[in-house]
């Protein structure tokens, strides 16, 4: 390539051979770089010291000098070409740029004009807040208008999910999780939640809470009212979450487990065992292989009295066991092992009862 003080010791050349009575004459065919324009195979060359090619975007309505390509000295000056975001000027393919927003006006509004992200893409987040606009902006979950059918259709931040613009987590995978949502329970609204997936939007522009749920997150959860959309709904107590259980609820289901069906165990005597606890939190778990209650050793099963239960041992040591619980441990005793005491109750009458 020649620059500048190369073109000038070629026009000083030139003068010279011709004053020897030479002429020289100026290169022919595609030679970008050599500031030399040769019209018949070259656009523009991009060393022009008279920069001709320049002005092709502004003549077409924009605001930035054109380029020459170094390749093959076509000037560059196409919409992409010219476009740039940030100009202020909303030109080509972008939807805005700047305070130009292509006087684009909120939805369902005729004087609020939509804000544009740095990115030259539409920014409703600055419209009002209407639900039922068919824009997902404010505190929005969703909108039940807000339809759409590629991620295109989205505000940025949101992506296309069965028809609907949500909110989205890396820019493209939804946020469905339950857990990424405020719970709108009552009595419990200060609890995340643990499990589940956020349903259709209603009418609130909320997303449906139907199956979300406080279990998974190992504490026992009473009842409470939750809320779908406009309508008040009761959520049942928990009956077991990780390691807890409800003890009257877990008594009944190891009656039959520790002793079978035909052994009369008083029903408001405690008692606890082993169990797993189904996947809504609302029930324990079957035993799987078919097991029949009675037929295995309590202990085996996890049988053992929690805290508050008559002592299984009495206070002589030639004591009779207890004639229905027999010799089964105190909870305290097995997990984590400890000497087998009992305490006597605080209020009369006095009784031996298993520890905490």
């Amino acid at each position: 390539m020649r620059g500048p003080a190369q073109l000038w010791l070629l026009a000083a050349g030139l003068l010279a051979g011709a004053g020897a009575g030479c002429i020289v004459d100026p290169p022919r065919g595609l030679s970008c770089g050599d500031g030399w324009v040769d019209t018949e195979f070259e656009a523009c060359d991009p060393a022009d010291p008279l920069r001709r090619f320049a002005g092709a975007c502004r003549e077409r309505g924009f605001v930035i000098d054109a380029r020459c390509d170094p390749q093959t000295c076509e000037i560059l000056d196409s919409d992409a070409d010219c476009t740039v975001c940030g100009d202020g000027l909303a030109s080509g393919t972008e939807a805005c740029d700047g305070d130009d927003v292509r006087d684009e006006l909120c939805p369902g509004s005729n004087l609020d004009r939509v804000g544009c992200t740095d990115a030259c893409t539409l920014d409703y987040e600055a419209c009002p807040q209407l639900c039922g606009d068919g824009v997902i902006n404010g505190d929005e979950e969703c909108d039940p208008l807000g339809g759409c059918f590629e991620d295109d259709d989205c505000s940025e931040g949101r992506v296309c999910y069965q028809g609907d613009c949500i909110r989205a987590g890396d820019g493209v995978t939804p946020l469905l999780a339950c857990s990424n949502y405020e719970p709108t329970a009552e009595l419990i609204s200060d609890k995340a939640y643990a499990s589940g997936t956020v349903a259709g939007c209603t009418s609130e522009c909320i997303f449906d809470r139907t199956q979300c749920s406080f279990c998974g997150d190992g504490e026992l959860d009473g009842s409470y009212f939750d809320f779908v959309g406009e309508d008040r709904v009761s959520r049942p107590a928990e009956v077991c979450d990780g390691t807890q259980a409800d003890p009257i609820k877990l008594a009944s289901y190891c009656r039959e487990r520790c002793f079978g069906p035909d052994v009369p165990v008083d029903p408001g005597l405690p008692l606890a065992c082993s169990f797993n606890c189904e996947d809504s939190c609302l029930d324990f778990e079957d035993d799987p292989g078919g097991f029949t209650p009675g037929e295995l050793d309590p202990i085996d099963l996890g049988c053992c009295l929690p805290a508050g239960a008559p002592c299984p041992i009495g206070p002589e040591p030639d004591e009779e066991p207890h004639p229905i619980y027999g010799e089964l441990p105190c909870c305290s005793w097995v997990n984590p092992a400890k000497d087998g005491e009992c305490s006597l109750s605080s209020l009369p009458p006095i009784q031996r009862l298993c520890p905490q």
